[in-house]
C-alpha cells in the first residue's frame, strides 16, 4: 500500500493495537505489564503536578506562592 494511501486512510494517525487482543500475544507477563502501564498512566494523569505541566500559568502561580 503506497504511503499516500495509508495517510489518507488514517488521517487521524494509525490506530493503536492492543498486543493481547489484536496481536494474539498470550504471554501472562505481557498482560500484567499492560495492566501496570495502564494503571500508571491513570495515576500520572490524576497527579496535580502533571496538570500543572499542561497549564504553565497554573505552574507559575504555584511557584510564586
Amino acid at each position: 500500500m503506497p504511503a499516500q494511501e495509508i495517510e489518507s486512510k488514517y488521517a487521524d494517525g494509525l490506530p493503536l493495537l492492543d498486543p493481547v487482543e489484536d496481536m494474539n500475544i498470550g504471554d501472562p507477563a505481557l498482560a500484567s505489564a499492560v495492566r501496570l502501564v495502564e494503571r500508571l498512566e491513570r495515576e500520572l494523569a490524576a497527579n496535580p503536578i502533571q496538570a500543572m505541566q499542561r497549564n504553565p500559568s497554573a505552574w507559575s502561580a504555584q511557584v510564586m506562592v
